[in-house]
């Protein structure tokens, strides 16, 4: 009995390694096969997320959400990527779903402004090695000319034709010595093997 019970936990080790060997694998090719939103065709897309942002106007101060997006498949001289072997996407345009704490749902992308924050091309595209950076006030100016709109929830965020994406957001309220700053996951390196953003699947 006891040799079953060695020869069993063997064999659940040589599966769950071959598991984890498996989604490895298909983790550093997987350029945008992953399931999301229940689509049946595919694009080149990679997705992060915040599960708290805040532009609120209260006394004393208000609550700001700075925002930090980063193309991250620039690479150091030298180094190689599967990316760049695979002659990856590189360069592609940021969508934002923002969903306040009611589900209501606002859209914005960078093409529709590119002059909104620092870091985007006058087409709206966030180039390899760049970072848009941009404060959430500046994002409800245009969605809803107001910027001092409130909103509290939550943020997908997805590069359109990019193969890697990673971001950061901090809440911010001075006048309580407030801050919380959360990357935005799945981040660079996170996960069982690198691997910058989540490939998605739409519609």
């Amino acid at each position: 009995m006891e040799r079953f019970g060695t020869t069993m936990r063997a064999l659940i080790s040589v599966l769950v390694v071959g598991a984890l060997s498996t989604t490895g694998l298909a983790q550093r090719i997987d350029t945008g096969e992953g399931p999301f939103l229940q689509g049946i065709t595919t694009t080149s897309a990679t997705l992060i997320y915040a599960p708290f942002v805040s532009n609120t106007v209260a006394e004393p101060g208000r609550f700001d959400t700075t925002f930090v997006i980063s193309n991250p498949l620039s690479f150091p001289p030298g180094m190689t990527s599967p990316f760049l072997v695979a002659g990856g996407n590189l360069e592609g345009v940021i969508e934002l779903y923002f969903f306040d704490f009611d589900g209501t749902m606002i859209y914005f992308d960078s093409t529709m402004d590119p002059n909104v924050g620092i870091g985007l091309s006058a087409q709206g595209t966030l180039g390899p090695g760049k970072s848009w950076i941009f404060l959430l006030q500046d994002i409800l100016a245009v969605t809803h000319n107001d910027r001092n709109k409130t909103f509290n929830g939550q943020v997908y965020i997805v590069g359109r034709g990019l193969d890697g994406l990673a971001g950061a957001v901090s809440v911010v309220n001075f006048g309580n010595g407030f801050t919380q700053t959360l990357i935005m996951t799945p981040a660079l390196g996170q996960g069982p093997t690198p691997m910058p953003g989540l490939p998605v699947r739409f519609p």
